[in-house]
């Protein structure tokens, strides 16, 4: 889920699992990807601040199971992109 917020987008995730960790990537059209890693004690609620108006963006989350060795359990990534009209 996504909406538009003052000049920002604000981005709602529902993980369909019980994850320790979430990465979440956003991206502008044409532009680079910005990774980030979040601890999942909390809903995950992101806000991708100075949004462009009529710009098209990317989202990805992808939540986490931290284990002690080896590489961590993770789900797919999950992708959508919006629009944003005149902010």
């Amino acid at each position: 889920m996504h909406d538009l917020v003052n000049d920002g987008i604000y981005v709602e995730w529902d993980p369909q699992g019980s994850y320790d960790k979430i990465h979440f990537s956003w991206a502008r059209a044409g532009g680079p990807w910005h990774p980030n890693e979040f601890s999942a004690n909390f809903k995950p609620v992101f806000v991708v601040h100075s949004a462009r108006k009529n710009t098209e963006y990317f989202f990805s989350m992808q939540g986490c199971e931290s284990v002690l060795i080896g590489k961590d359990n993770c789900s797919p990534f999950e992708e959508t992109s919006f629009v944003t009209n005149g902010i």
